[in-house]
């Protein structure tokens, strides 16, 4: 968590995937200041959260504390510096993939027939023609699905995996999805048409 100009910074990542969040007009932390919090107290909090349309944040030296009506949570605040981040995200993207947000999600749980735990790589072929998702296995054969979206830029397959790129789809609110990519090996930029407080970065595969 980090203090920003216009509010409050979620930002977290796993090594393969990166969700940059902003809370606008939160004022949570002097600016300037961050915080790394364990992600098992930020699990937990959700779980515990019923709803509330507020919840009080207290920061001290070496915890915080997340409240409101019905519950408390107070966590340690882990002593170590979050990695370098920013310059994950780019700010020009040469290949911009515009697609409906529930198409892309239905077409992922349909290839998840043939996903072993998620780790089988679904590929994502990014054309003129729209877009295509192909998984392959081994013992059961290859899915193809069809998708209607936009696409500018040079016509690409890149792989990701589909946990990975599904959970990011779904944090999403918007009705169109925004993925924007380098190439095949650089991280891609997932992101809600018309909502900019929320970057989720992806890590493809090798194909």
């Amino acid at each position: 968590l980090e203090a920003e100009t216009a509010g409050l910074r979620l930002v977290a990542t796993d090594g393969f995937r990166l969700a940059v969040r902003e809370l606008v007009g939160a004022e949570v932390l002097v600016t300037g200041r961050q915080c790394l919090l364990p992600s098992r107290a930020l699990n937990e909090l959700q779980r515990l959260l019923d709803g509330s349309e507020q919840v009080s944040i207290r920061f001290g030296a070496i915890e915080a504390t997340f409240e409101n009506e019905s519950m408390q949570l107070t966590t340690r605040i882990v002593n170590a510096d979050f990695p370098q981040y920013r310059h994950l995200i780019k700010s020009n993207y040469p290949n911009k993939l515009t697609v409906d947000r529930e198409a892309l999600l239905e077409a992922l749980r349909r290839c998840r027939v043939l996903v072993d735990a998620d780790n089988t790589p679904v590929r994502l072929t990014l054309s003129a023609d729209g877009l295509r998702l192909t998984v392959q296995s081994r013992d059961q054969g290859t899915s193809v699905e069809d998708v209607d979206a936009e696409y500018v830029g040079e016509e690409l397959t890149v792989a990701f995996n589909p946990g990975r790129l599904r959970e990011g789809v779904e944090a999403l609110t918007s009705a169109s999805v925004s993925m924007e990519t380098v190439d095949n090996k650089v991280a891609a930029l997932i992101t809600g048409v018309g909502d900019p407080t929320y970057q989720y970065v992806l890590m493809p595969q090798r194909i």
